[in-house]
């Protein structure tokens, strides 16, 4: 959903999103999901665990792409700057989590940083608040997919319907994690980063069902 006073933002934001998506071949409805989710299109937002900017990237990680890309001054504050970033973060992403063919382990790598994805062997960690803002991002991208041609026009409506809300989860089974997710989920717990997405195509995936099948990290069905 885009709340209808970032509509303004967004727009003026547009060309920044379109460019970063087009140099890197990532989904620019996927970057502007993910933007709203991190800061609600705030560029100047810090948080408290050090993460900052539109995309609410971390200093670390910001380091490692300036130093790729051979800079030697950078500013997370600065919009075209958080964007061209997010953009080239979320290519090697998916150059790494490519062969699992599940475009929410990107999202949630983006989110909790890839060695942990690694160590639960591609699946999706059994973690509800991750689970439920991978969904929201992948809904709110998918209507941005349909939506946003309209929201870019000049004159548009500035109150914005957002995604319909979703229909409530279907009771959920005990999902009982093995080892190797237990100690990745100690690890969120003592200090999740809930702080892009593939262009070469918007996989489509069905809203996430919080039960067993999608703990296990296979297709849905």
């Amino acid at each position: 959903m885009i709340p209808s006073h970032c509509v303004p933002i967004l727009r003026r934001l547009w060309p920044a999103f379109q460019g970063a998506a087009n140099h890197y071949g990532v989904a620019p409805q996927l970057l502007i999901a993910l933007a709203c989710a991190e800061s609600t299109l705030q560029p100047t937002l810090n948080s408290p665990n050090g993460a900052a900017g539109l995309m609410q990237m971390l200093p670390t990680v910001a380091r490692d792409l300036a130093r790729k890309r051979g800079l030697s001054q950078w500013n997370l504050l600065e919009p075209c700057t958080a964007i061209d970033f997010a953009a080239r973060y979320l290519l090697e992403l998916f150059d790494r989590f490519d062969r699992f063919d599940d475009i929410r382990l990107i999202i949630a790598a983006f989110k909790i940083g890839p060695d942990l994805i690694e160590q639960c062997g591609g699946r999706l960690p059994a973690y509800i608040p991750l689970r439920i803002y991978v969904r929201d991002v992948l809904a709110t991208a998918e209507w941005l997919e349909e939506h946003l041609p309209v929201l870019l026009q000049p004159g548009s409506p500035s109150e914005v319907t957002g995604p319909p809300v979703p229909t409530p989860d279907p009771p959920r089974q005990t999902v009982v994690p093995d080892d190797r997710e237990l100690r990745v989920l100690q690890t969120l717990a003592e200090g999740m980063r809930l702080s892009v997405v593939h262009g070469r195509g918007l996989k489509r995936y069905p809203l996430l069902p919080l039960d067993a099948s999608a703990a296990s990290g296979g297709d849905p069905s």
